[in-house]
């Protein structure tokens, strides 16, 4: 088939050079002419300008995303959808569009696909078939995991963009991860990036601890590497939704989070591992809303027969997280409405209105209004 890559940078022009070497009649796009110049001197159809597209074509975007501000610039790669919608115009047949570069997830969805869909006149899932296919390749191997892929992900809710990019991979082997929607597979490459990042952080401050301690952080970490489930075992605390427990994961973090701030060491990613743990002990997405600032609202309704000042709540727990996150206090209080009428409006008002709200999560039961 063949395959037109938008954007011919590492990633692109490894992929182009794969795809070319598999038989594949490639095209190469990049406005960038010192690199079009090179590609071409490579044997590679190397252009400045998208070339007429027919039916069948898949298109590529591997566009950069820079970071500022907290948010991705989806500027270049708007612009090259934006200028792709345009020579899709009239086009007679269909086309798979893979979006191969890193963004919010979301983005696909809500601004490739739309942009599209404005800017040419067909219709997803008709004419348009558009696939999230992020990349997973190391700069400086690039030409090497873009032939050997220890996974493949594409995600997108047209089957037809799905078989497509399927065959157009099978040759490369390694696993391939579907997916019928492309915020997942979006999300797969940031928690991927994310992942890697947190690993390296978590070592960067015990490695900070060892240090002051004077201790051989070389001896430590590799020890732990082969100790520690969580480096042996890809499955380990891989399913979010509920906190860890035990009898030794709670206190131990406790304590070292304790020990690092005694001696002056930074403890800001196990910190942060202990906020997210506890916070899992009364989150649920359906039931609540947390405000980090301004703690967590849960209505609860019932009687008592004296002013409340407190009331206390408990996790139920599971086999897994016995202990946690413990018991939470209730302190701030509103009256009920003495009309029934009234009662049901403010059950539905409080799950939207601020401060949060939400119903009372399954985890939590309360221990009992405490009177004055």
């Amino acid at each position: 088939m063949r395959c037109v890559l938008v954007g011919a940078g590492v990633v692109g022009a490894a992929q182009a050079r794969h795809l070319a070497l598999n038989g594949h009649t490639v095209v190469a796009v990049d406005r960038d002419v010192a690199r079009v110049s090179e590609l071409g001197k490579s044997g590679l159809d190397a252009r400045t300008e998208l070339p007429e597209l027919c039916h069948g074509d898949v298109v590529m975007l591997s566009l950069p995303t820079p970071e500022i501000g907290g948010a991705y610039d989806l500027g270049e790669l708007l612009a090259a959808t934006r200028n792709l919608g345009l020579m899709l115009r009239g086009l007679r047949g269909a086309v798979t569009v893979a979006q191969r570069s890193t963004v919010t997830p979301g983005t696909c969805e809500s601004a490739v696909i739309p942009l599209l869909e404005e800017m040419s006149g067909l219709t997803s899932g008709v004419e348009l078939h558009v696939a999230a296919n992020p990349e997973f390749l190391r700069a400086a191997h690039a030409d090497h995991d873009v032939a050997h892929p220890t996974v493949t992900v594409v995600g997108s809710r047209s089957a037809q963009a799905r078989s497509v990019l399927r065959e157009l991979y099978a040759t490369a082997g390694g696993e391939i991860v579907e997916t019928e929607d492309a915020t997942t597979a979006e999300l797969i490459k940031c928690a991927h990036n994310a992942f890697n990042a947190t690993k390296v952080s978590f070592w960067n401050e015990i490695w900070m601890l060892g240090t002051r301690l004077g201790v051989d952080m070389d001896v430590v970490s590799d020890a732990v590497a082969t100790s520690s489930e969580a480096s042996v075992n890809p499955q380990y605390g891989i399913r979010g939704g509920r906190p860890y427990g035990g009898a030794c994961l709670p206190k131990d973090v406790r304590a070292l989070v304790g020990f690092l701030e005694s001696v002056g060491s930074p403890a800001t990613v196990l910190g942060a591992v202990e906020a997210v743990n506890t916070l899992m002990g009364v989150w649920s997405p359906s039931d609540c809303r947390v405000a980090p600032s301004q703690g967590v609202w849960f209505p609860i309704w019932g009687q008592s027969t004296a002013p409340i000042r407190a009331m206390t709540i408990s996790c139920l727990g599971t086999p897994e997280s016995p202990d946690m996150p413990g018991q939470f206090t209730l302190t701030h209080f509103q009256p009920p409405p003495t009309e029934p009428n009234q009662q049901a409006a403010t059950r539905e008002a409080a799950k939207t209105q601020e401060p949060w709200r939400g119903r009372l999560p399954r985890c939590l039961y309360g221990a009992g209004p405490q009177p004055e």
